[in-house]
């Protein structure tokens, strides 16, 4: 990720969780740390949050 140019501090995405049914947010940072906004609350490792962070870092790698 450090060898990428970033030109976004944070990046965010609202999704409707699968494990709880609630609304949530993703948020990823340019450093590499991601969180979900239900995830955090309720102790739970959600796989849609490594996904789009795989997905951002993964676009930027393309533009790049």
């Amino acid at each position: 990720m450090s060898n990428i140019e970033i030109k976004w501090q944070v990046t965010a995405k609202t999704i409707l969780c699968d494990v709880t049914g609630e609304i949530c947010t993703i948020l990823v940072y340019k450093d590499g740390r991601s969180k979900c906004t239900v995830g955090e609350k309720q102790h739970i490792q959600c796989p849609r949050v490594q996904e789009y962070k795989d997905t951002l870092f993964q676009e930027e790698k393309t533009r790049g």
